[in-house]
């Protein structure tokens, strides 16, 4: 008799890849043990579809319904949940589409993929009251470029050699105007912010976005506005920061 642990793994290896030769632990009782493998296999994998639907729906849109179901499958298959959370599957589903060879003639589809997943990364994240300006009073001048702020955990930066910002533009419900979009327009440096349940995808320039991120990596003002005014000469480094902590972009701040 399989020990409970056993059993669980092995109806688990029956669930995602159909075999059923080893399932002599289940009971026909009038229906074959593939038809009741079949039943469960239905029902996991009709519910991992709606959530991967729900997170990437303009990679569904760029695709199509049919072509997204048997990817969704397919990565159903290759990336089991680890986690009883939904929220947290379809992580690596940008990873599994840069090795999906069916979409290997959509080279920008996993970037599109990368964003869709950090938005639902933010919508998700908790809340956080700004810290900073009560905390610069008590900051002598001179240490000001030792600081090292922190930003909002209801954000993410992204980066793409693709127009992916104008691709998941088009591809929203209420896009209005030509569809097109030419590749050749080039990369693109991103903030997704949440505010009050809104999600708001804001254009950087290359030195914001390199400035914010050294912030998130941990590096100080002046390791940081190094890198950035590298790419962009014109960075006005004061300009910025008041209006990142004005837009609730940098939120605490610590030496």
């Amino acid at each position: 008799m399989l020990s409970l642990r056993d059993l669980q793994t092995q109806f688990e290896t029956d669930l995602f890849d159909g075999n059923v030769a080893k399932s002599a632990y289940i009971l026909k009782d009038g229906i074959s043990v593939k038809e009741r493998i079949a039943i469960y296999r239905h029902n996991v994998f009709s519910n991992y579809r709606k959530t991967l639907s729900a997170v990437y729906p303009v990679v569904e849109r760029l695709v199509g319904e049919q072509f997204f179901r048997q990817a969704a499958d397919s990565y159903i298959s290759a990336y089991p949940s680890l986690s009883g959370d939904l929220n947290e599957y379809g992580a690596n589903f940008p990873q599994f589409l840069t090795a999906y060879a069916p979409v290997s003639k959509l080279p920008y589809l996993p970037a599109v993929a990368s964003l869709e997943w950090l938005i639902e990364l933010v919508f998700h994240a908790a809340d956080e009251m700004p810290k900073v300006l009560e905390k610069l009073i008590n900051v002598p001048e001179d240490k000001y470029g030792e600081l090292h702020f922190l930003l909002n955990p209801a954000s993410q930066l992204f980066q793409s050699n693709y127009p992916v910002a104008k691709i998941w533009q088009v591809n929203q419900a209420d896009w209005q105007g030509d569809c097109a979009v030419d590749l050749q327009l080039g990369g693109c440096e991103l903030l997704i912010l949440r505010k009050d349940f809104s999600i708001s995808i804001n254009p950087l320039a290359k030195g914001e976005y390199l400035m914010l991120l050294g912030l998130a990596k941990g590096e100080d003002i002046n390791t940081s506005f190094c890198k950035a005014i590298e790419a962009q000469s014109e960075l006005d480094l004061g300009g910025f920061l008041q209006k990142m902590v004005q837009e609730g972009i940098l939120v605490d701040v610590r030496i």
